[in-house]
């Protein structure tokens, strides 16, 4: 008589495990599922403005020195020249006609290159606030040019 009540818990215990984990695992599928969904409508809600600056930087590697190249155009946020494995930081003076949120981020080839200083902010009306871009240019990265867009979403 023991051996059948242990046994009959050993069962139950085994169905329980499965019952658990089973759970657990559609818990997580919902999980991943939930934010891959509400990840796009982040960036995809309105905003009331959009404006997008072209971005670009110019790798070139010189065996017996570091390569840096300056550019001062007003017009674009050009990171000039850079050997592999150097930073440049830019930066740009946000302005908007009135108060609103802002959210900064980098389109194209520089997107992970980069670090971007605030991100997110709250931006009162006649007031202007400093985003900074470093570019962290990586060892291995190939001769050429690189672009990409900085992107501002101005949320009223």
């Amino acid at each position: 008589m023991p051996f059948k009540i242990s046994q009959f818990k050993i069962s139950k215990f085994k169905v329980s495990q499965k019952i658990v984990v089973a759970s657990l695992v559609v818990l997580l599928v919902l999980g991943i599922t939930l934010l891959v969904m509400l990840t796009p409508l982040h960036w995809s809600s309105p905003c009331a403005n959009r404006q997008v600056v072209d971005s670009s930087l110019f790798v070139k590697t010189i065996p017996t020195r570091a390569y840096f190249g300056m550019n001062t155009d007003r017009e674009s946020l050009n990171f000039g020249g850079a050997s592999p494995g150097t930073e440049i930081t830019r930066s740009i003076f946000v302005q908007y006609s009135k108060e609103t949120d802002v959210i900064v981020r980098m389109l194209g080839d520089l997107s992970s290159w980069t670090l971007i200083k605030p991100q997110r902010f709250h931006l009162p009306f006649n007031h202007s606030e400093q985003v900074s871009f470093t570019v962290m240019v990586p060892t291995w990265a190939k001769d050429g040019n690189y672009t990409g867009k900085a992107e501002f979403c101005f949320r009223e």
